[in-house]
């Protein structure tokens, strides 16, 4: 039988210190209180949204992502071992390097093609050849390295770099190259115009998920919406259709009469990396009236078979499973999304 799911990866519903209780006061999600009170939770160990990719697609080690995010943008990435060189800013504190993700950075085209030509003079001696794909999502390609262990942007980012740094037998060479990229980009003139407009400068790079482009071992879903470029690779990698990540469940609902739908869903992560708590309640609050409530009802009308809710965040991670029979479950109250965190 088709399994008509579908599987809201949802990593905003976390703000970074889930156990600050203020920022849960007058929070108001009643659709997604009652799916988390009905359902079925389970722990879930995935550190990011992509290791949780990695693992629903039967990689045992970690995926080539660039080359995944290369066939995500819509370029063949061929035979060659393409390396992502993500744009970050780095923040001393003490000994401590803290780094802030390049999609915070609000960086323009110019800005990304400054410093991608910057990176390809320096590193040309090495052989790699840089190139964006988004003003924040860069990669490089034609480098001969030793592979490493790495971490992707999305883990690293609000934290120290030391112990998220590249491991392995190629993580001397790697960490080498993140120094030298901060050397290149430090004094680049955009930077300096950035920096007087009040604006973090793009100081430095983060090498991350380097390997050659294949098929994953599984084919999880039928249907990707999201607008992550290693989720719409992956998919294209496995043969499902994919498309933007969705602002209602119209699209989701209807590729999943066809099969498992994966909706990636990031309105309110940038809110919560910045700290704007009110901005971060109105994009749940949007995300329970206008996704939320559409596809609980679509589960009433058996219209789809599951609902699952998957908040990827380490220790502190879940899934809540939701069929047509947990929702009859009216004796159980409404979970608050702070006790789902805690």
């Amino acid at each position: 039988m088709t399994d008509r799911a579908v599987h809201l990866l949802l990593p905003a519903l976390r703000w970074p210190d889930a156990r600050d209780p203020r920022v849960y006061e007058g929070l108001s999600v009643p659709i997604l209180e009652r799916l988390l009170g009905r359902g079925e939770r389970r722990s879930l160990d995935a550190t990011s949204p992509e290791a949780w990719l990695a693992e629903r697609h039967g990689y045992s080690a970690a995926p080539p992502f660039a080359a995944l995010a290369v066939l995500g943008a819509g370029i063949d990435p061929g035979n060659a071992c393409w390396t992502a060189v993500d744009p970050v800013h780095l923040r001393p504190q003490g000994a401590e390097l803290f780094l802030t993700g390049g999609r915070h950075l609000g960086i323009t085209t110019d800005e990304a093609t400054a410093c991608v030509a910057a990176l390809d003079r320096f590193f040309a001696e090495d052989n790699m050849r840089f190139r964006q794909l988004t003003p924040d999502r860069w990669v490089a390609t034609g480098a001969d390295a030793l592979p490493a262990q790495t971490a992707p942007p999305s883990l690293a980012h609000g934290r120290s770099v030391d112990a998220l740094l590249p491991t392995g037998e190629g993580a001397r060479l790697w960490t080498q190259r993140f120094n030298e990229a901060q050397m290149v980009l430090h004094p680049l003139p955009i930077n300096e115009a950035r920096e007087a407009r009040g604006r973090l400068a793009i100081n430095s790079v983060w090498f991350w998920g380097g390997g050659v482009a294949a098929p994953p071992p599984m084919r999880p879903f039928t249907a990707v919406h999201a607008d992550s470029l290693e989720a719409r690779g992956l998919a294209k990698a496995s043969g499902a259709s994919t498309g933007p990540a969705p602002t209602d469940p119209s699209a989701c609902l209807a590729a999943a009469r066809s099969g498992a739908v994966l909706c990636w869903i990031d309105d309110g992560i940038d809110d919560a990396a910045h700290g704007d708590v009110a901005a971060w309640q109105t994009a749940l609050g949007r995300l329970d009236r206008d996704f939320l409530a559409p596809a609980e009802q679509a589960l009433r009308a058996a219209q789809i078979d599951r609902l699952e809710i998957i908040v990827p965040a380490g220790r502190d991670g879940f899934t809540v499973t939701v069929t047509r029979g947990a929702l009859r479950r009216f004796w159980r109250r409404r979970q608050r999304l702070q006790a789902s965190a805690a």
